[in-house]
Protein backbone atom coordinates (compact mmCIF):
# COMPACT_ATOMS: atom_id res chain seq x y z
CA UNK A 1 0.00 0.00 0.00
CA UNK A 2 1.03 3.57 -1.18
CA UNK A 3 1.77 6.54 1.61
CA UNK A 4 -0.05 9.13 0.92
CA UNK A 5 2.99 11.65 0.80
CA UNK A 6 3.93 9.22 -2.60
CA UNK A 7 0.47 9.44 -3.63
CA UNK A 8 0.36 12.80 -3.33
CA UNK A 9 3.67 13.50 -4.65
CA UNK A 10 2.34 11.41 -7.68
CA UNK A 11 -0.69 13.22 -8.27
CA UNK A 12 1.21 16.72 -7.79
CA UNK A 13 3.84 16.05 -11.05
CA UNK A 14 1.45 14.19 -12.71
CA UNK A 15 -1.43 17.17 -12.43
CA UNK A 16 1.24 19.38 -13.19
CA UNK A 17 2.20 17.97 -15.81
CA UNK A 18 -1.37 17.48 -17.15
CA UNK A 19 -2.21 21.40 -17.33
CA UNK A 20 1.20 22.07 -18.66
CA UNK A 21 -0.09 19.62 -22.06
CA UNK A 22 -3.49 19.55 -21.90
CA UNK A 23 -5.04 22.19 -19.59
CA UNK A 24 -8.80 22.40 -21.19
CA UNK A 25 -8.72 18.46 -20.92
CA UNK A 26 -7.59 18.78 -17.10
CA UNK A 27 -10.35 21.30 -16.64
CA UNK A 28 -12.94 19.54 -18.57
CA UNK A 29 -12.11 16.17 -17.79
CA UNK A 30 -9.95 14.89 -14.80
CA UNK A 31 -11.25 18.00 -12.85
CA UNK A 32 -14.57 17.13 -12.09
CA UNK A 33 -13.69 14.06 -10.46
CA UNK A 34 -11.08 15.52 -8.02
CA UNK A 35 -11.89 17.52 -4.50
CA UNK A 36 -11.01 21.02 -4.14
CA UNK A 37 -8.31 19.32 -1.17
CA UNK A 38 -6.36 17.96 -3.84
CA UNK A 39 -6.55 21.14 -6.10
CA UNK A 40 -5.74 23.29 -2.60
CA UNK A 41 -2.88 20.95 -2.04
CA UNK A 42 -1.09 21.65 -5.55
CA UNK A 43 -1.68 25.10 -4.70
CA UNK A 44 0.00 24.78 -1.49
CA UNK A 45 2.98 22.83 -2.43
CA UNK A 46 3.66 25.06 -5.59
CA UNK A 47 3.31 27.93 -2.97
CA UNK A 48 5.60 26.70 -0.55
CA UNK A 49 8.29 26.09 -3.42
CA UNK A 50 7.74 30.06 -4.39
CA UNK A 51 8.35 31.52 -1.39
CA UNK A 52 11.53 29.39 -0.62
CA UNK A 53 12.60 30.18 -4.32
CA UNK A 54 11.79 33.89 -3.89
CA UNK A 55 13.71 34.06 -0.25
CA UNK A 56 17.13 32.37 -1.68
CA UNK A 57 17.32 34.68 -4.43
CA UNK A 58 16.27 37.57 -2.63
CA UNK A 59 17.81 36.67 0.80
CA UNK A 60 16.17 39.00 3.26
CA UNK A 61 16.92 39.28 6.88
CA UNK A 62 13.64 38.17 8.27
CA UNK A 63 13.47 34.84 6.20
CA UNK A 64 10.60 33.34 7.94
CA UNK A 65 8.67 36.37 8.02
CA UNK A 66 9.07 36.75 4.18
CA UNK A 67 8.75 33.37 3.73
CA UNK A 68 4.62 33.39 5.79
CA UNK A 69 4.00 36.77 4.11
CA UNK A 70 5.22 35.16 0.48
CA UNK A 71 3.32 32.30 1.14
CA UNK A 72 0.06 34.06 2.32
CA UNK A 73 -0.31 36.73 -0.17
CA UNK A 74 0.60 33.63 -2.62
CA UNK A 75 -2.99 31.21 -1.41
CA UNK A 76 -4.25 35.04 -0.05
CA UNK A 77 -4.51 36.11 -3.55
CA UNK A 78 -5.87 32.80 -5.30
CA UNK A 79 -9.15 33.26 -2.47
CA UNK A 80 -9.43 37.05 -3.59
CA UNK A 81 -9.80 36.46 -7.38
CA UNK A 82 -11.85 33.25 -7.03
CA UNK A 83 -14.36 35.23 -4.57
CA UNK A 84 -14.78 38.07 -7.26
CA UNK A 85 -14.27 35.69 -10.32
CA UNK A 86 -17.52 34.23 -8.63
CA UNK A 87 -19.48 37.04 -8.68
CA UNK A 88 -18.88 38.27 -11.67
CA UNK A 89 -19.88 34.86 -13.17
CA UNK A 90 -23.14 35.22 -11.33
CA UNK A 91 -23.68 39.02 -12.89
CA UNK A 92 -22.21 38.03 -16.25
CA UNK A 93 -24.19 34.73 -16.81
CA UNK A 94 -27.11 34.61 -14.70
CA UNK A 95 -26.41 31.20 -12.76
CA UNK A 96 -24.12 29.90 -9.89
CA UNK A 97 -21.36 27.91 -10.24
CA UNK A 98 -19.56 25.50 -7.45
CA UNK A 99 -17.64 27.29 -5.56
CA UNK A 100 -15.61 24.75 -4.50
CA UNK A 101 -15.01 23.67 -8.20
CA UNK A 102 -14.18 27.17 -9.37
CA UNK A 103 -11.68 27.45 -6.91
CA UNK A 104 -10.15 24.34 -8.12
CA UNK A 105 -10.06 25.84 -11.07
CA UNK A 106 -8.05 28.92 -10.02
CA UNK A 107 -6.07 27.08 -7.63
CA UNK A 108 -4.64 25.14 -9.83
CA UNK A 109 -4.07 27.60 -12.63
CA UNK A 110 -2.04 29.61 -9.93
CA UNK A 111 -0.29 26.81 -8.98
CA UNK A 112 1.56 25.69 -12.56
CA UNK A 113 2.28 29.42 -12.89
CA UNK A 114 3.94 29.68 -9.34
CA UNK A 115 6.41 27.05 -10.27
CA UNK A 116 7.76 29.80 -12.66
CA UNK A 117 6.89 33.17 -10.55
CA UNK A 118 10.08 33.77 -8.79
CA UNK A 119 12.13 34.04 -11.79
CA UNK A 120 12.74 37.89 -11.82
CA UNK A 121 10.56 39.86 -14.67
CA UNK A 122 8.51 36.18 -14.71
CA UNK A 123 5.19 38.57 -14.16
CA UNK A 124 5.01 39.53 -17.39
CA UNK A 125 4.76 35.40 -19.01
CA UNK A 126 2.96 34.18 -15.71
CA UNK A 127 0.55 36.79 -14.99
CA UNK A 128 -1.52 36.88 -18.61
CA UNK A 129 -0.64 32.83 -18.38
CA UNK A 130 -2.62 32.04 -15.36
CA UNK A 131 -5.43 34.43 -16.49
CA UNK A 132 -5.56 31.84 -19.90
CA UNK A 133 -5.92 28.92 -17.80
CA UNK A 134 -8.38 30.56 -15.53
CA UNK A 135 -10.37 31.48 -18.71
CA UNK A 136 -9.94 27.77 -20.05
CA UNK A 137 -11.53 26.44 -17.04
CA UNK A 138 -13.90 28.70 -17.08
CA UNK A 139 -14.89 27.38 -20.93
CA UNK A 140 -14.08 24.17 -20.71
CA UNK A 141 -15.53 23.50 -17.11
CA UNK A 142 -18.59 25.65 -16.57
CA UNK A 143 -19.93 25.98 -20.48
CA UNK A 144 -19.03 29.16 -20.00
CA UNK A 145 -18.91 31.00 -23.38
CA UNK A 146 -15.30 32.37 -24.36
CA UNK A 147 -16.70 35.83 -24.55
CA UNK A 148 -18.20 35.75 -21.28
CA UNK A 149 -15.10 34.22 -19.47
CA UNK A 150 -12.86 37.41 -20.76
CA UNK A 151 -15.00 39.75 -19.61
CA UNK A 152 -14.81 37.95 -16.60
CA UNK A 153 -11.24 37.93 -16.74
CA UNK A 154 -10.80 41.73 -17.33
CA UNK A 155 -13.37 42.80 -14.86
CA UNK A 156 -11.97 40.24 -11.94
CA UNK A 157 -8.37 42.32 -13.15
CA UNK A 158 -10.08 45.55 -12.60
CA UNK A 159 -11.96 45.25 -9.08
CA UNK A 160 -8.33 43.49 -7.97
CA UNK A 161 -6.01 46.91 -9.06
CA UNK A 162 -8.59 48.73 -7.76
CA UNK A 163 -9.06 46.95 -4.60
CA UNK A 164 -5.56 47.20 -4.48
CA UNK A 165 -5.83 51.02 -5.05
CA UNK A 166 -7.88 51.94 -2.70
CA UNK A 167 -5.65 49.79 0.19
CA UNK A 168 -2.36 50.59 -0.25
CA UNK A 169 -0.43 53.84 0.12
Amino acid sequence: MESIDTTFRSYYFSVQTRMLKDPRRVFSEHLPQQGVKRSLGVLLTSGITYSLACMLISRPEAYFVHGIVLLVNALGMVFIAAAIGYGLIGMITGRWVPFPRLLSIYALSSGITLLVAWLPFSLWFTEPWKWWLIGAGLTGSFAIKRSQAWVIIIGSIVILTLLFGAFLP
